[in-house]
């Protein structure tokens, strides 16, 4: 408990105590024998004044009155004192609240930093992994120049290349193909189709003319030559084999007469699976002696090549065809 502090309960007592004390002191002086003897007054008998008693009054309201004012102070005090407490108590939450914010802050700024610092670095590798992206992609790009240039050389030289494979000879710029359709074709027919498919596709050819026999000949075109600029025209010619179905004999010396006199030819290819026969189906001399004989007297005969389906084994056949080819200039294949 503050020791300056007294009630005023306590206080008032006081002042009454004293006004008593005062009270009575005047009463007693007031009361003396009034058959005293007059002479000097005692002072031991003598009693305060009435001035006296109202002064010592007033001095007791007056020091009431001051502790009742300082007790009121002490009041407003301890009520400053207090708030002030409050206010202290506030500031240490706000600053506990600062601190924690603060701690937060430098975590979040370290965490950014440490960010920023692998944000960098990924940079770095980003920029570094770019400049070896562009290195590999100018030397892919020095490479794939090579390379075009090389497919390039090579595509030059393709159309040689495929003539070595088959071995063919000659321009390749009109060329008649002449293509057995006769009755002994039937088993290999869809064969000898595809392999014509292939050639047409795949062989430098500028212009073609086909001939198919077997007692007859079918040209087509009906004269001159159709120009393969693209893949209509090889459907074009493809498409004159739709409808065929192999059959009759073998007169492979009327088609190379056809052959022969188709103007402007520089090779002629013949497919075949068997020597040239007769109306009976047997082998006939009489036309291979023909066939020479044609190519002998064409002041310039084109290149034939020659080439032998299913049964190029037979004796006759090989030798048939590989003197035509040879005597023309042309080689011979088998398929």
């Amino acid at each position: 408990m503050n020791r300056n502090h007294v009630e005023p309960l306590t206080l008032l007592s006081l002042t009454d105590f004293f006004l008593l004390l005062a009270a009575v002191g005047f009463l007693a002086s007031w009361a003396a024998p009034a058959d005293a003897p007059p002479g000097p007054p005692d002072p031991s008998l003598t009693g305060p004044t009435w001035a006296q008693f109202h002064a010592a009054v007033e001095a007791q309201a007056a020091l009431g009155a001051k502790l009742a004012s300082e007790e009121k102070v002490n009041l407003v005090a301890r009520d400053e004192i207090a708030r002030l407490n409050t206010v202290v108590g506030n500031h240490a939450l706000e600053r506990q609240v600062f601190e924690k914010a603060m701690t937060a802050e430098r975590a979040e700024n370290k965490r950014l930093t440490a960010a920023v610092a692998k944000g960098e670095e990924d940079q770095r590798d980003s920029l570094a992994a770019r400049k070896r992206a562009e290195g590999e992609l100018r030397i892919a790009t020095h490479e794939l120049a090579d390379a075009r240039d090389e497919l390039k050389r090579l595509r030059g030289r393709e159309p040689g290349v495929r003539r070595e494979l088959v071995r063919f000879k000659g321009k390749l710029d009109k060329v008649v193909i002449v293509l057995d359709c006769s009755g002994s074709m039937s088993s290999r027919w869809n064969t000898s189709c595809e392999v014509l498919r292939v050639f047409l596709t795949h062989l430098p050819i500028s212009q073609v003319a086909l001939l198919r026999f077997n007692t007859e000949v079918v040209e087509f075109p009906a004269e001159g030559f159709l120009p393969l600029a693209d893949e209509a025209a090889r459907a074009r010619v493809l498409a004159q084999l739709r409808d065929v179905r192999p059959e009759g004999g073998t007169n492979t010396a009327l088609a190379m007469e056809r052959a022969l006199a188709r103007t402007g030819a520089d090779t002629i290819i013949l497919f075949t699976d068997g020597c040239p026969t007769n109306t009976a189906g047997d082998f006939d001399q009489k036309q291979v002696d023909d066939i020479f004989r044609l190519v002998r007297r064409t002041k310039t005969p084109p290149v034939v090549n020659t080439v032998g389906l299913g049964a190029f084994w037979d004796p006759r056949l090989a030798g048939f065809l590989v003197q035509l080819s040879e005597s023309t200039g042309g080689s011979f294949s088998a398929f």
